[in-house]
């Protein structure tokens, strides 16, 4: 494990299936709100330190996730997408990727540019949309079956 993120490594985000973060369609489309920091409630911290993301497993870095990992990370029984950037093209919107390993995320990393406190600026709005543009892939709707294994769904649910 490094202790920078390179260049050429991949980081994911992982999107409630929800229509205010993805409309569905295809191909789903994603909205600006996906890469929105979250707002700290009285239940939970939200991102005062830079927008969440995950860094992808690689060989290099094979402690980190996968597409599947990082959704079945997640609380959500609608499910999520999984979304897909290169670091490189991040550096290129004046953003940086700075490690943040947590006990059961190793590959765990902020943005630091996007954070609650500049959530609402004209800046940001900016700075996510150009994030959407830059999206690479984007995998699921992943969702736990009735016996908890975590598949592949359909979206919107039937």
């Amino acid at each position: 494990m490094t202790d920078r993120v390179s260049d050429d490594e991949i980081i994911y985000r992982r999107v409630p299936a929800r229509p205010q973060w993805c409309i569905p369609g295809d191909p789903v489309q994603i909205t600006v709100d996906a890469f929105s920091p979250l707002k700290s409630t009285k239940d939970r911290l939200g991102d005062v330190d830079g927008l969440s993301v995950t860094r992808a497993k690689s060989s290099a870095n094979p402690s980190f996730a996968t597409p599947a990992d990082v959704a079945g990370a997640g609380p959500s029984p609608a499910g999520y997408f999984v979304l897909e950037l290169r670091v490189s093209d991040l550096q290129k919107l004046g953003l940086s990727v700075v490690p943040d390993p947590k006990p059961d995320n190793p590959g765990h990393a902020l943005i630091p540019e996007i954070h609650e406190a500049v959530r609402k600026q004209a800046a940001t709005k900016a700075l996510q949309n150009s994030l959407v543009q830059n999206v690479q892939a984007i995998y699921g709707r992943f969702v736990r079956n009735e016996k908890g294994e975590l598949v592949n769904a359909e979206y919107p649910p039937e």
